[in-house]
């Protein structure tokens, strides 16, 4: 297993560890991927890992990458982050195997990809009006779909928010999330119901839990009760 840390973590535990700075963690990730490399595939990644150069290195092993773009990374094309666009406009440049796309729809959307170019398609969405899309874009909601929306389902109920010191704490609660939520898709395919809300089962799994182990004893605070009767 390799996880991402700060330089300052020290884990006591037999993990392959990724050093997190400003400088990206090309070194590792193409550990990572070692096994999988110079075999003609294809990795989507969205823009947290993405960068020209990763891309062009990956290239050269082999290995596509497509994937959403922050335009502050290093090496984006300035043409590509200073261009104005209007709705359904596209602008992009292209290195060698690697091409930067950023185009406008209700907003603005950076694409890499070292195995599309700027090439656009049709697409018929649920209004039934016809609209053109950037092809790397389509293929990247259909191939990334599934992660974009666990996250997407993961955001309002984030267990990790808090700040913490110790790294893997906030790893275990990530992973337990990420298995409520699991859980949650399987409950809904055996079910047959049309829809499970989220939260009303979030609160129908915990409050079991709560009932047999809940203290007994009331935590007592410190201060001084309200003098405002209007106050519950």
């Amino acid at each position: 297993m390799l996880i991402t840390v700060g330089l300052k973590t020290k884990p006591k535990l037999k993990l392959s560890v990724l050093k997190c700075s400003k400088c990206f963690f090309d070194d590792e990730l193409v550990e990572l991927l070692e096994p999988l490399l110079k075999k003609g595939r294809t990795l989507w990644m969205d823009n947290f890992y993405n960068l020209p150069a990763l891309a062009q290195r990956l290239k050269s092993l082999k290995t596509d990458c497509v994937g959403t773009l922050r335009l502050s990374r290093k090496d984006v094309p300035q043409r590509v982050k200073d261009k104005k666009l209007k709705k359904g406009e596209l602008v992009a440049q292209h290195s060698g195997p690697v091409s930067v796309l950023k185009w406008k729809d209700k907003r603005e959307v950076t694409m890499i990809s070292t195995y599309h170019g700027g090439e656009t398609r049709m697409k018929l969405p649920n209004c039934r009006q016809e609209k053109q899309k950037p092809v790397s874009v389509l293929d990247y909601n259909e191939n990334m779909g599934g992660v974009d929306l666990k996250d997407q389902l993961l955001q309002p109920y984030l267990l990790e928010r808090k700040k913490m010191t110790k790294w893997y704490i906030k790893l275990f609660r990530r992973l337990l999330n990420i298995a409520v939520l699991s859980f949650m898709v399987i409950c809904h395919a055996n079910s047959g119901q049309a829809k499970i809300d989220h939260f009303k089962f979030r609160v129908e799994l915990v409050q079991p839990l709560l009932i047999e182990h809940a203290s007994e004893n009331i935590r007592k605070f410190q201060g001084h009760y309200s003098t405002d009767k209007n106050v519950p």
